[in-house]
């Protein structure tokens, strides 16, 4: 695995505490990998429900035409009736309102149209940012200690009790 800055998945100000990185994977994670499948007329149901991706009458296409350091999808190409460009954690979302979160889990995917559905293959759960509940939960399993994790997903910050 890899973490994202916070600009790479939603833009906006930066945030120092947020760096991009190599994580370890785990793969006994039980979403290390997975696989989701939809009709066409399902997941093009679902582009029209937002202005963002409404492609119209018809989806043809969809492709992941750029890429941020960590491999996720930074910008989603659709094609139908009407073309739309939109960021991949838009894309995601979107998906994710229609079909549920473990549809398409993270932008870490690719896809392609096989056997009259689109098949979204991918890796991971969530936006890739800040702490990974399974690289946190394996680090602790390996005896680390609980500021450790924390200081290893949010460098520069330090942790201190408020009263």
């Amino acid at each position: 695995g890899h973490t994202s800055t916070s600009i790479d998945a939603w833009g906006g100000t930066e945030r120092s505490y947020l760096k991009a990185g190599a994580d370890e994977s785990h793969d006994d994670s039980p979403h290390a990998q997975w696989t989701y499948a939809a009709t066409p007329a399902a997941v093009l149901k679902a582009l029209n429900a937002d202005a963002r991706s409404r492609v119209g009458s018809r989806l043809d296409a969809i492709s992941v035409v750029a890429r941020d350091p960590s491999g996720r999808a930074a910008t989603v190409k659709l094609e139908g009736a009407r073309d739309a460009v939109l960021r991949g954690e838009d894309f995601r979302a979107i998906l994710s309102r229609a079909f549920g979160p473990r549809a398409v889990r993270s932008t870490l995917f690719d896809v392609k149209r096989a056997g009259g559905e689109f098949v979204f293959t991918g890796r991971g759960y969530g936006h890739g940012v800040g702490l990974c509940q399974a690289g946190a939960f394996a680090r602790l399993r390996d005896g680390a200690k609980p500021a450790d994790v924390l200081k290893r997903y949010y460098p520069g910050t330090t942790l201190r009790a408020v009263n």
